[in-house]
């Protein structure tokens, strides 16, 4: 005797179970939910934006609530110091004119002399 079909309905975790996982696994403040196939896998697409400025969609399998795959919709953006560029003459240590005597020994009260 052959077993009757299942409806996919039984064995689905909710909108709700599919947020929480992805909130338990990043940071971030959940932008949208919604129901899709991803990889042949019946899923929950979460995405979330991060306090980093990345976005990320979270693809929680709909039977397990097991995130199983992640992708990255928008990348962090990167910090403008990549633009510096260092002049090897200054010295990054320099401290200004106060310290232009360096070597000699800055801790007189402390002479044994």
């Amino acid at each position: 005797t052959a077993e009757p079909a299942q409806s996919q309905s039984v064995n689905t975790i909710s909108e709700k179970v599919a947020k929480a996982a992805v909130r338990n696994a990043t940071e971030g403040s959940v932008t949208g939910v919604k129901r899709t196939q991803h990889n042949g896998v019946s899923a929950f697409a979460v995405t979330v934006s991060r306090p980093d400025g990345s976005v990320v969609t979270g693809y929680v399998d709909a039977s397990s609530a097991v995130i199983y795959d992640w992708v990255v919709d928008k990348k962090a953006p990167q910090p403008a110091a990549n633009t510096y560029q260092d002049d090897d003459e200054q010295d990054d240590n320099d401290h200004g004119s106060n310290y232009s005597d360096e070597g000699e020994d800055h801790d007189e009260d402390n002479d044994d002399d």
